[in-house]
C-alpha cells in the first residue's frame, strides 16, 4: 500500500463528523521520517496550541496515536489523526 493509499484509507476510517472538523484543526510542527525515500512516519502537535500529540506510522504497518481524548479513551480515529493526514496528502500530492 503506497502512502496516498494509507491516507485515503486513514480518511475513510475516520467518523464523517471527525473528519469535518478535521479541516479546522492546527497542524504545527509537522515531521515526516522516511526510509528510502518513503515516508514511514508523521508526527506532528494538533489542536488548539498544539495540546496534542498525533503519530501516524505507515511502516511496517498503519498505526495511529493521539493523546486526545476521542483516541485515548474511545479508541476510534480522531479529527486530530485526520488532521495530520490531510497536511500529509497536501505535501505528497
Amino acid at each position: 500500500m503506497n502512502i496516498n493509499d494509507a491516507l485515503t484509507a486513514l480518511t475513510a476510517a475516520t467518523n464523517p463528523v471527525r473528519a469535518a472538523r478535521a479541516s479546522t484543526v492546527a497542524v504545527t510542527g509537522l515531521k515526516l521520517a522516511t526510509f528510502d525515500g518513503t515516508i514511514v512516519e508523521a508526527s506532528a502537535f494538533t489542536g488548539e496550541n498544539g495540546k496534542y500529540a498525533t503519530r501516524i506510522s505507515f511502516m511496517p504497518r498503519r498505526t495511529v496515536n493521539c493523546t486526545c481524548p476521542d483516541a485515548t479513551q474511545r479508541k476510534v480515529p480522531c479529527k486530530h489523526t485526520a488532521a495530520l493526514a490531510n497536511a500529509v496528502a497536501a505535501l505528497v500530492s
